[in-house]
């Protein structure tokens, strides 16, 4: 038999906490990032043993860029984890100044990576893949960071460290 709805009470929006959209989603945003991570350091380890000559063929990559890079992403996500404290705090001026300073270094981290991406010589071929893949994985990374409002340390450093 059916069971009877009592009006009295307002209908549940949307699940919450481990069952809600979000939370399984950013699950599988973390495993399928993982999981790239991981054919990418096998997949340049399996090309250094095979190879016969020094590996990689350019030389060992600089990390001062990428190290500038990975500060501005921390930092910024400072500034969006203050936001959201300032928001819950009811102090809505100093979240929208925090967000700010957050917007601001994220374009800092746009227009420098245009200035690194401006200055590499892109062959067609496994370079070129690489570094798109590479980049599109940091891009997305710092979109998903922004809008979950946290920073995850670990990735960032290794993502400097493969770029």
């Amino acid at each position: 038999m059916a069971e009877t709805i009592r009006l009295d009470q307002a209908l549940p929006v949307g699940s919450e906490g481990r069952r809600s959209g979000g939370w399984w989603g950013m699950l599988a945003l973390i495993a399928t990032e993982g999981s790239l991570f991981g054919y990418l350091l096998f997949t340049y380890f399996y090309l250094a043993s095979q190879s016969e000559q020094r590996w990689p063929p350019e030389g060992l990559p600089t990390l001062f860029m990428p190290g500038v890079n990975t500060l501005i992403l921390l930092t910024s996500s400072v500034f969006v984890w203050v936001s959201e404290r300032c928001i819950q705090l009811r102090q809505l001026y100093w979240s929208l100044a925090s967000m700010a300073l957050a917007i601001i270094l994220g374009v800092c981290f746009v227009v420098i990576q245009l200035n690194e991406w401006s200055k590499k010589k892109l062959r067609y071929g496994i370079e070129s893949v690489r570094l798109a893949v590479l980049h599109d994985h940091r891009i997305s990374y710092a979109a998903c960071r922004y809008r979950t409002g946290r920073a995850d340390l670990a990735f960032a450093l290794d993502s400097a460290r493969l770029f």
